[in-house]
C-alpha cells in the first residue's frame, strides 16, 4: 500500500493535470496561461477540483514580488 507523507487534516492538495509536454513549461512560467488552463479544466472536470475552487485560488509560488523586500 502506498502512503502519502504529512498531515491530511486539510486533505490532499494535489491535482494531476492533463497537460501536453510542450505546454508544461508555459504553464509554469505564464500566470495568465496557467489560470486559463486551470479555469477551463475546472469547467470540464469540476469533480476533480475542491469545493469552492470557482470562488478563487492562489497559485503557490506565483505571487507578485514583494516591493518591501526589494525582490
Amino acid at each position: 500500500m502506498t502512503t502519502v507523507p504529512g498531515s491530511l487534516e486539510r486533505g490532499y492538495r494535489t491535482i494531476r493535470l492533463p497537460l501536453a509536454k510542450d505546454a508544461y513549461e508555459r504553464f509554469l512560467s505564464d500566470n495568465a496561461y496557467c489560470r486559463m488552463q486551470l479555469d477551463e479544466l475546472c469547467r470540464q472536470h469540476s469533480e476533480l477540483f475542491p469545493a469552492g475552487w470557482e470562488e478563487g485560488y492562489v497559485l503557490c509560488g506565483k505571487t507578485p514580488s514583494s516591493s518591501k523586500q526589494g525582490i
